[in-house]
């Protein structure tokens, strides 16, 4: 009985992380252009329901039967007669409501199951929706009603079309107890406040308040992006083929730190502080000390990052030397892209959050909203 259910929660849990990661990028944008920052509850919160609303479908329509089984089908369409649930339990759980000491064994009858599960699918739903969303109980009762009613035409239509007609009956029982479902989650919902999250009122990021770290990979990972897909036009418009040539498998890293310098500096010198990526997500380089906009610490901020990251890389491809100074370069290397690493991961727990080209231009990054 448990097993039919596995396979329906797993397939949720891999089709809500496929939305997730679809919907990640322009969320995270969206809630730095609006917020200045992701609200982490908030998120895990959203996420957490959309899951629910996508398990409860899955266990609705799968397991998916073949075309040919369900054509071969004689079973009713629907049921609009209400209450035959009662029926089927009082005829087939073996209770007699004369009789109290039959009620135990009747309730654990697997007559009384597809009750459960109906109850339990929509309980969830009436949490969420006095919880997070504010709704009523007349609404929420409103709202279990109009879900349940979506599942139980889907079922009816035959999955929309893709069956010959109906593998599941309508049952107007289904209706109903799915909406007492969600509506007993909505009076519950207080009962369970000790193990559901808070959502407090999210704060705007001041102007000048420090800026995460997400909140600049997320800008940063655009501008490379932006550099990568200029990558190809410029291999283009140089009328090169590196990829051809194994012996020159250095001048791809060559070309896309050339890129990296034009596209960070050049922008950042004509949107005065911001590159595309940056000005995306709303943030901003601005100088820690003294007045006014400098351009020239800008680029010189730019200029040691990227002979940090790219150039470091670029350096192992275009020097060729004999051992042990090729080794001694890797370690060189190495050691350097890891002192860099260690400082992102120390950064991140620090109250400044500036990093090494940050402190030593003497520039930070603020929030435009």
């Amino acid at each position: 009985m448990i097993r039919q259910y596995l396979s329906p929660i797993a397939m949720s849990v891999g089709t809500s992380l496929l939305i997730l990661l679809l919907s990640a990028l322009p969320y995270a944008v969206y809630n730095y252009r609006k917020r200045g920052q992701v609200p982490i509850k908030r998120t895990l919160v959203g996420y957490s329901f959309i899951w629910y609303l996508v398990a409860a479908y899955f266990l609705v329509i799968l397991p998916l039967p073949s075309r040919e089984s369900v054509e071969l089908l004689n079973t009713p369409h629907y049921n609009l007669e209400p209450f035959v649930f009662v029926e089927h339990f009082t005829q087939y759980s073996g209770i007699d409501l004369s009789n109290p000491a039959t009620y135990p064994a009747a309730l654990l009858q697997p007559t009384a199951y597809t009750v459960y599960f109906n109850l339990l699918l929509f309980l969830p739903l009436g949490v969420y929706l006095r919880k997070y969303f504010g709704f009523t109980f007349w609404k929420t009762l409103f709202a279990g009603f109009l879900l349940s009613l979506f599942f139980e035409l889907t079922q009816l239509t035959g999955l929309y079309g893709v069956y010959p007609r109906p593998y599941r009956i309508f049952n107007v029982d289904d209706l109903m107890v799915n909406s007492l479902g969600a509506a007993v989650g909505f009076l519950i919902a207080p009962l369970l406040k000790p193990w559901t999250p808070e959502i407090e009122r999210e704060k705007r990021v001041g102007e000048f308040q420090e800026v995460s770290l997400p909140r600049r990979f997320l800008a940063f990972g655009v501008d490379i992006g932006i550099v990568l897909a200029l990558y190809p036009l410029a291999i283009r418009f140089l009328a090169v083929t590196p990829m051809n040539n194994p012996g020159q498998g250095g001048f791809s890293f060559v070309l896309v730190f050339i890129l990296s310098g034009l596209y960070f500096l050049g922008s950042t010198w004509v949107l005065r502080g911001k590159t595309p990526g940056m000005a995306l997500v709303k943030i901003n380089i601005y100088p820690r000390e003294g007045d006014g906009f400098s351009r020239a610490r800008m680029m010189f901020r730019h200029v040691l990052f990227l002979l940090w990251f790219p150039g470091s890389l670029v350096l192992l491809e275009v020097m060729e030397m004999e051992e042990p100074y090729s080794s001694l370069l890797y370690l060189t290397v190495f050691v350097i892209l890891g002192t860099g690493l260690i400082h992102l991961g120390v950064s991140a727990f620090r109250r400044d959050r500036r990093l090494f080209h940050d402190r030593f231009s003497k520039t930070g990054m603020k929030s435009l909203n």
